[in-house]
This record gives C-alpha cells, structure tokens and sequence, in this order.
C-alpha cells in the first residue's frame, strides 16, 4: 500500500500544469508506520507548491 501511496504522491505532484488531488480513504494504513506518515506529511506540505493536495 505505501508503494501505491507514493507512486499516486509522484502522479499528482508531476504535472504542474493541472491540480492534482489524492485520495486516501480511511488512511491508517499509510499513517501506521513511520515511512508511510512522512510520505503523507510531505504531500500535505509539499503538494501546495505542486498545485496538488491530498
């Protein structure tokens, strides 16, 4: 599941041309390890200056 996380990070902050939005349903999946916490952090912060969010 981090691996579909970070490659749907990758997707919607690539093209800065169109907004880009990820959704994660329910995401303590992600949020349950110290890996997959950083990873949506970073998009959350991140994703502005992307002109993505999550």
């Amino acid at each position: 599941m981090y691996l579909i996380a970070a490659v749907a990070r990758e997707t919607v902050m690539k093209e800065k041309s169109e907004f880009g939005v990820a959704v994660f349903d329910e995401c303590w999946w992600l949020t349950s390890s110290d890996e997959g916490l950083e990873l949506f952090l970073e998009l959350m912060r991140d994703g502005r200056k992307h002109y993505a969010a999550a």
